[in-house]
Formats: structure tokens, sequence, C-alpha cells
């Protein structure tokens, strides 16, 4: 196996391309893409494994800041979850080191759950003081500290600090896109203009040819179709069938916009605000926000859904065009000697930045793999492919347990409340009403247990009967409240050395 074709560029694309070339630098990589195309730019926000893949290509996060507007994010901040107050809102927030999480308190006999919030509930404390990242990010701060040590200061400037949490990181997708190209044809990385026309294939229907409208044509062994919306490849050419997930996330239509700011203060978060009928993503990138609101087309209009946004933020906005999707995935995204990457495999929803998370857990797979493509071996297919499905299967859970809070301003909020729900959320959610979480709930291998609490607390799921019930009748009040005092006070201590956000993108840029 020597030709590699990625077919679609855009960050999803780029991001494939550089992954093979990083771990299979011999094999020829051709991206086809066409500026005729462009690219969607509305995901703007990711997860803490961008980082790690960031550092699997070379690419510093510095260089993320100078050419992609990028910003730092420590969490997603949910804003009128619960209600219209003005003070609803809660943080889910990525790991941070120990002594400042949710397992603060754990001792060698209640090693099982995450004690400190619950600790905190039974005192009567409200979750937001016993969240570092929330004290953090309400101050515009970043989980740095200064370095001292004076061999850490190399040519990377992120070790100039020392990092308490993961995180992640926001952009101008359109930028980042434009980045990642111009590394990847440093890199070796061939692109070919076009846009694909036919599509030729062997007896056994594995690809052969790419033939393109400008009369060149691409020559496979293997094809990644990163075609996006379009789904060119996976679902136009091989018919995969399609695993729809609308009865659980109804949401269909979203609508981009932008807000300038010109403001000093840049939010180290993701902000996702609940409205009527949706909700708004609005992600701070360097000199703007990157804004969409997502909704059920069956209760509102765009041109209504227009009007709730400049309500909602005090001014007129242009909206560039909107997109019409359906939640869901193909049961099969490898198929032959093709695999679907990004959009073109599926679209749940942005509400967790789940997209170029799974893009890249994807090619990660297939670079492990690749040595074995060849082979075409239908059960390593089968394998992937059921793997692919039951990791959307964990983000429709994790996602739609955040639209199960207590907002009922609507029809589209009130119909949660009946909703039928997929199974392992619905055993969840039984029996975190009648107990707290534990280790022993943790099965799932893309959210952590700490993720789950976090929005069971910020939603108030979680019944103040059941958690006073767990905590007296394991004697914990008498094990660990004393504790939780002293994990509040550690906490503070290690806000106010916290780096300020906008100080912390002046160093990256200047590196």
């Amino acid at each position: 196996m020597k030709d590699l074709v990625v077919v679609g560029g855009g960050t999803a694309g780029w991001l494939a391309a550089l992954l093979l070339n990083a771990h299979h630098p011999h094999k020829n990589i051709t991206v086809v893409e066409s500026d005729e195309i462009g690219i969607l730019g509305a995901g703007e926000g990711t997860v803490p494994h961008f980082i790690t893949v960031l550092d699997m290509l070379g690419i510093p996060v510095s260089d993320i800041v100078k050419y992609a507007d990028g910003t730092i994010k420590s969490a997603i901040k949910f804003t009128n979850w619960n209600s219209t107050d003005a003070d609803d809102y809660y943080y889910h927030p990525f790991t941070v080191a120990e002594g400042l999480n949710f397992s603060s308190l754990n001792t060698e006999n209640y090693n099982h759950t995450c004690l400190t919030p619950f600790i905190g509930m039974y005192k009567g404390d409200d979750f937001k003081n016993n969240n570092f990242i929330n004290k953090i990010s309400e101050q515009y701060k970043v989980a740095f500290t200064a370095n001292n040590d004076q061999q850490a200061l190399n040519d990377n400037p992120i070790f100039q600090f020392n990092k308490l949490s993961t995180y992640a990181m926001h952009f101008n997708a359109r930028k980042l896109a434009d980045f990642l190209k111009h590394v990847a044809l440093e890199r070796g990385i061939t692109r070919v203009e076009g846009i694909v026309d036919d599509i030729v294939s062997d007896e056994q229907g594995n690809i052969t040819t790419l033939n393109l409208g400008n009369g060149n044509s691409v020559n496979c062994d293997f094809v990644f179709d990163c075609t996006g919306l379009q789904r060119l490849i996976i679902g136009k050419h091989f018919g995969s069938q399609w695993n729809s997930y609308s009865d659980v996330l109804p949401c269909d239509t979203a609508m981009p916009f932008f807000i300038k700011t010109d403001s000093d203060n840049v939010e180290p978060y993701t902000e996702a605000i609940a409205m009527k009928y949706g909700w708004v993503w609005k992600i701070p990138v360097q000199g703007r926000y990157g804004c969409g609101y997502v909704f059920d087309s069956t209760y509102i209009s765009v041109d209504e859904a227009k009007k709730e946004v400049e309500e909602r933020f005090g001014c007129e906005i242009e909206v560039p065009r909107t997109f019409k999707f359906s939640a869901g995935c193909y049961n099969e995204t490898w198929i032959k000697n093709c695999i679907a990457v990004g959009l073109s495999s599926g679209f749940i929803e942005p509400l967790e930045a789940t997209s170029i998370w799974t893009t890249t857990m994807n090619v990660l797979d297939v670079v492990v793999w690749l040595d074995r493509l060849e082979q075409g071996n239908q059960d390593d297919r089968d394998f992937f492919n059921e793997t692919f499905v039951q990791r959307n299967q964990e983000v429709v859970d994790f996602l739609a347990f955040h639209y199960m809070g207590k907002r009922n301003d609507s029809e589209f909020w009130t119909a949660w409340k009946t909703k039928k729900l997929p199974k392992q959320l619905d055993k969840l959610t039984k029996r975190w009403k009648r107990t707290v979480p534990s280790y022993s709930d943790d099965n799932r291998d893309l959210f952590s247990l700490d993720s789950w609490i976090a929005v069971a607390i910020g939603i108030k799921w979680i019944e103040p009967e059941a958690v006073n019930t767990y905590i007296e009748a394991n004697n914990i009040n008498n094990v660990s409240a004393l504790g939780y005092d002293d994990v509040k006070q550690y906490q503070d201590s290690h806000v106010d050395p916290c780096i300020d956000h906008q100080t912390f993108l002046n160093i990256m840029r200047s590196a």
C-alpha cells in the first residue's frame, strides 16, 4: 500500500493527512480539495485530546495562538440550562491536578466515589465553591503558574509554566485549516485541486482511481473520505446505512454567526447558552466570538431564531448561512478501502466539541492498523465500525443528559421530561436519583465520572436527600467533613498564582 488519498480539506482532512504522514512518512499522501467548495468553518472548539495530537505532530501551542487566533479552553460554561436567571450556570471542567479535583477527599476506605462535591452538598455549600476551574475561569485566568526552573525555558514557551489542568483550545477554523495546510505542504504532502466527479473501482469494489471534474485523475490504494456533510464516498458511493439519533437529540438546524470584541478579558472557556428551543455556542477567539444557535426547527424558524439571538445578545447579527443536519452516524464508516473521517462519518451536535476528538481518534486507529488495511480483513472492518458506533452512542448519552435539567419555559424543554432515553442513560439516571454516582458506574471510554458528576450536579439531577442518606449511611461525614474545608483552602491558594488568560496569550504570540 503506497498511495493514500484524503478527499476533502478543512481541519479534518489536513489533520488526517498530517497524522498519516507523521506515522508513515514513506507513504505518498495526497489531499484532494477544491477552493470552490471551501470548508464549513463552524467547529472552533476542542477537547484536551487536541493538545495530544499537536504534540504528535510537533506543532507547538504557540503556533495555534499566532496563526489561528487560538485561545485556551479550560472548560465549558453552561448558562441557563435550569432557568433564565442570570446566576444560573455551571462548569464542566477538564481534569485538574491532584488535590484540586473532585476526588480530593477520597480515603482508603471511601475511594469508590468522588466525595468532594457531595460533602459540599451535605454541608449546604454551592458546587461552584469547590470547583477550582470555576474559580479561575470567573477571573479570566488559566490553570498555569510561573515555572521558576530555568532549564524548562526552552524553544516552546509552554514550558515556562507549571500546568495545573489539562486544557484544550479554541481557534478560527478557517485560519487553522490554512495553517495545517501550510504545515502539510512543507512536510511533503501533495495537494491536488479539483472536485471528485467519478469514482473507479476494481472487481472487489475497492476504489482505484478518482477522476476529477477538471480532467485530472488520482490513483489510490486507500481513501479517506473527508468530504464533510456532502458525504460523497461513504454515503453516496458506498451507500452505508445511516444510524439516526434524532429521536434522542432533536435539534436539526445550526445558524452560525460572529460577534466582534475588542475586550482584553478573553474567557478561557466555551459558553453554551440555553435558549428557548435549543442552545447557542459562544467561542472566544482573538478579536471575536464564533457563535451559533443549534435549534429544533419543529418549533422555530430561522427568522425567529435570529430574532431570539438578537434579543439575547442585544445586537444585530449577520447570518452568512444556516445548515440542516440530522444527528446520527453511519453504521459502517470503513467500507472496502475507504474510511470516513469527520463530518462525513456522521454528526451529532457540537455541545461538547466532540467532532475533532472522534475524528482524530478514528485516524489514529487507522494509523495503528495501516499495515493491516491492505489485507482487507472483514473482521477488522467490523471491529472498527462497531467501536465507532459505540463511541458515538456514548457521546449521544452524555449530550442528552445535559438537556435533562429544570428548564421548562417552552415545549422544547418540557418534551425532555417524558422522552424515551437510550438504555444506558436511562439506567444511570434512574440510579443517580437514588444514590450518588460511583466508579462502579464508570464503564465508558470517552467521558470520565468527574464529567458526568459535573453535569449531574449542574442540572440539579442529584437529589440532596440521596446525598445525605449516602453520606450518613457510610459515616463519611465523620471521616471527611473536616477535610472539605482544607480542600477549599488548598484550591484557593492556587487561584492567585494562576496567570491571566490574556497575558498567557501575549506570551504565546511573542514566542
